[in-house]
């Protein structure tokens, strides 16, 4: 096995656990936040007698409205928890591929060679397209990220060869 194939299975090994730890404790931490939030029991609604005067009706409305923002706001964070959920989902899968890839890179099967290609070319490819749109710091992240998918692709292209 070439060294340059060993690079980019210790490359995938490592990557998977730099993605996947993360990606995992979000996960985690989600899962405990809705067995929490359900186990929490909710609020009394807000009752203010069969006929009330209008003080009591003012003071109650402006009490509401506190509860209705914190609301939208609680709301706009759960959605965004789910998508982050969601989002981290996907990388530990991804980094379950990669690791499981990792593992037939280094026992040399062919089908991780083409394992390897096929999780390495949406990189590079959303790479390549972002070098049009980034400019400082994203753009050598992106250029950075082309170069080692264009290294990832040689390696395997070689690999095969051998």
């Amino acid at each position: 096995m070439n060294s340059e194939l060993n690079l980019v299975a210790a490359t995938f090994h490592y990557g998977a656990f730099v993605l996947g730890l993360p990606a995992l404790a979000v996960l985690l931490l989600y899962a405990l936040f809705r067995i929490r939030s359900g186990r929490t029991p909710l609020a009394a609604p807000l009752y203010v007698g069969k006929n009330p005067d209008a003080v009591v009706l003012t003071i109650s409305t402006f009490a509401r409205i506190p509860g209705a923002v914190v609301g939208m706001i609680v709301g706009i964070a759960k959605a965004l928890s789910r998508l982050l959920a969601v989002v981290s989902a996907v990388v530990v899968l991804y980094a379950i591929s990669l690791w499981l890839t990792s593992r037939g890179l280094s026992e040399q099967a062919r089908w991780a060679r083409g394992a390897a290609a096929g999780l390495v070319i949406l990189p590079t490819v959303l790479a390549l397209v972002s070098l049009t749109f980034f400019r400082g710091a994203l753009f050598l992240l992106a250029a950075l990220t082309l170069g080692a998918g264009i290294y990832a692709l040689r390696a395997l292209w070689l690999g095969f060869a051998t």
